[in-house]
């Protein structure tokens, strides 16, 4: 990535359409210039913004007001625009690129009045992360969330719980980088999920114990269980559950806690209005019987659905990584190595991720999976159309095309067929009604 190519690839991902402008070339022609830094991220990112609401079919008038938010919330906050060698003063660990923001498209369902969801992750950067003054980046987050306080209902009890339960002192961790060279990583982002009725705000976590890499188990139970406290006695069902799994079954003693993430609040009248709280884990292994026992929590979820879920994710599988339908279940998911043209932290291990929603009132968690495609797609043009075939198999394929040339739009001058890492991930949730919700990841910046 350079800092001369944004404004090409503005340029490129236009929607040009004969006597009309495009949404995005209409409100960026009223829109002012700002500072090198913020002009930059808008001509990347903007056009992309635009593509993505445009192919998952939102109105002009959600379009708009989705690429304002953008402008004035997200823009802003993208910190420096890269230096001539295409380097960034602070660099997210989330995305290969070191760029900030990661988008996702959740797919339709078989409603036909179904629409994709467009969402985007985005670690905030302040003129001051990564120093003393603001050594976890968490400054800029506050301040976003402190704006859209006021202008949308949001309750931020549990992340103030979280920020103050989560994190030693802030010195403890400039010390340990000056002392120690414990370098100074990404600890908080935010979600915004634009949906065609509304949006809701989301805020991630990503603690760790000052100069040591991960928070241990104790300190993640103990913060987790003050929150839901608050909630009545049996609040605390699913993740009692979920620690019994994690204690006593081989797959869950494989887990490792990474993150969590929490609903702050929505615009969207059709939204649920109680928080989720989403306990992420990566995991080493990669068989499908490992996805299978997690899934299941070791048989502590049966459902009526359960064991045509678990085909359609496995048929899923085949389509994204290449593999035949009888390879072993008991055996790796090969990386493939021909990917990449970064220096992507992706590269340095094979793993899958994994949710459990452990929120007050449930009685075991909803578990969401994410394979990542950064490691185990082959290009991104046959991870993109496995995906699509196999939503085509569901009846859900009415915007597989319009997902292939949204990211057609966003590769820009780079064919989707010569390199792999523009799309992240692929994550799957099972539903009550038997369907599959299915998220595809990508970025700005192929990794």
């Amino acid at each position: 990535m350079s800092a001369s190519n944004g404004a090409a690839k503005g340029e490129r991902t236009l929607a040009k359409r004969s006597g009309d402008l495009s949404v995005f070339e209409t409100i960026s022609r009223w829109l002012p210039r700002r500072n090198p830094d913020a002009d930059y991220w808008w001509d990347l990112t903007g056009p992309h913004m635009a593509a993505m609401f445009e192919e998952a079919g939102y109105s002009k008038e959600r379009q708009y007001e989705n690429l304002l938010i953008h402008y004035y919330w997200t823009v802003p906050y993208m910190g420096s625009a890269p230096a001539p060698d295409g380097s960034l003063k602070w660099n997210c660990i989330l995305t290969g690129s070191g760029v900030s923001m990661v988008y996702s498209w959740k797919w339709n369902s078989s409603s036909p009045s179904s629409k994709p969801d467009i969402r985007i992750g985005f670690e905030p950067i302040g003129p001051h992360s990564g120093t003393a003054l603001d050594p976890l980046n968490q400054l800029s987050t506050k301040e976003i969330l402190h704006g859209f306080n006021e202008r949308m209902p949001l309750s931020l009890d549990w992340t103030n719980h979280f920020l103050s339960t989560c994190f030693d002192p802030e010195t403890k961790y400039w010390v340990a980088n000056e002392k120690s060279g414990v370098p100074l990583a990404t600890t908080v982002m935010l979600g915004h999920d634009y949906l065609h009725d509304g949006l809701t705000l989301k805020t991630y976590f990503f603690p760790r114990v000052a100069g040591e890499r991960l928070l241990p188990w104790e300190r993640w139970d103990a913060s987790l269980r003050g929150a839901l406290a608050t909630h009545g006695e049996n609040a605390t069902s699913a993740l009692d559950v979920l620690s019994e799994f994690l204690k006593t079954n081989p797959e869950g003693q494989a887990l490792i806690p990474t993150g969590l993430a929490l609903d702050n609040g929505t615009t969207s009248p059709t939204s649920r209005t109680d928080s989720r709280v989403k306990f992420y884990f990566r995991c080493p292994k990669t068989t499908f019987a490992s996805v299978r026992e997690i899934m299941t929590l070791g048989g502590r979820i049966s459902t009526p659905h359960l064991e045509a879920q678990l085909g359609k994710l496995h048929s899923l599988l085949e389509e994204i990584t290449g593999l035949p339908a009888n390879y072993p279940d008991d055996a790796d998911v090969p990386v493939y190595h021909g990917f990449g043209t970064g220096n992507s932290p992706l590269r340095r291990a094979a793993y899958y991720l994994y949710y459990f929603d452990i929120a007050p009132g449930a009685e075991v968690p909803d578990i969401k999976f994410y394979a990542a495609l950064s490691h185990y797609g082959q290009n991104d043009r046959m991870s993109a159309e496995g995906t699509c075939r196999f939503m085509e198999r569901e009846g859900r394929g009415v915007y597989v095309g319009n997902y292939v040339r949204m990211l057609e739009r966003i590769a820009g001058e780079r064919t989707l067929e010569t390199g792999n890492g523009l799309q992240s991930y692929l994550a799957v949730l099972f539903r009550g009604d038997g369907e599959l919700d299915v998220t595809s990841y990508f970025l700005s910046e192929r990794c």
